[in-house]
């Protein structure tokens, strides 16, 4: 018997089963900080992202091994990193701010890596391990503030979510990943965006909940050039969530061109 089941057997006998109901309330307190901090990724809002968070992190540090909270503080820091790209690629930032914004970038996606490293550890099974890679390739992602960093973390950022499918074949978060950087690369660099079409079409086939594939999608249409085809595909991720930044931004440019 393990330490800690002995420790709760234990506390059992002496205290009755109000010990085994303390613990199962730590874990539903747990879930609780994680549901909140999903909430908020989905709306897109990052103050709540960053309050959700602080809550998550409070709890790594009294339960450092517990893999759930090692993933959702990765997936917590790795949100307000996308974020902050969303803003330097769709916004009007000015050249002098552009700088700052990256390195807020660079350190949210080293912080999201150090905890997606240690769910590595943590992982009981491939798909928990596939997830904890996925999520350490895409934050490794958000290092790369300059061409040096690129060439320091890039191989590695896809080598993370390569194993990620390899691990998982139907991690389709995963895929996303993979998908981004043919979407976002130039040619030379494994750029392609016939494939980053079809990656995030699987997607959006396979796990059809999700709003991202379709906005996604829809950004790939774009830069091919056909906006009658990123509309439909904006309109699909509106219609599973409505403050998708995404599939907003591209919608407020189909309009002032006159294609919506």
């Amino acid at each position: 018997m393990s330490p800690k089941l002995l420790c709760l057997s234990l506390a059992a006998m002496l205290f009755g089963v109000g010990a085994f109901a303390q613990d199962e309330s730590i874990e539903n307190a747990k879930s609780d900080s994680i549901v909140v901090l999903d909430k908020a990724i989905f709306a897109n809002d990052d103050a709540a992202i960053a309050a959700a968070l602080t809550d998550v992190l409070n709890e790594v540090e009294q339960s450092p091994q517990d893999y759930d909270l090692r993933i959702a503080a990765a997936r917590g820091y790795l949100a307000r990193a996308d974020l902050v790209r969303a803003d330097r690629q769709m916004g009007d930032i000015e050249s002098d701010e552009v700088g700052a914004l990256r390195d807020r970038q660079a350190e949210w996606g080293e912080a999201g890596a150090a905890h997606a490293s240690a769910a590595k550890k943590l992982a009981k099974n491939p798909k928990e391990k596939s997830e904890a890679y996925r999520l350490s390739g895409e934050c490794t992602v958000h290092r790369i503030n300059g061409p040096i960093a690129g060439m320091r973390f890039g191989p590695t950022a896809k080598s993370d979510i390569e194993y990620a499918l390899t691990l998982d074949k139907e991690n389709w978060e995963a895929h996303r990943a993979l998908g981004l950087m043919y979407l976002n690369n130039p040619p030379i660099n494994g750029g392609d965006l016939d494939k980053a079409v079809e990656t995030f079409t699987t997607c959006a086939e396979k796990d059809g909940d999700r709003d991202v594939y379709h906005a996604l999608l829809a950004q790939a249409w774009m830069k091919k050039k056909r906006p009658e085809r990123a509309r439909l595909e904006v309109a699909k991720a509106l219609q599973k969530n409505e403050n998708n930044r995404l599939a907003l931004d591209i919608k407020t440019r189909l309009e002032e061109a006159g294609k919506w």
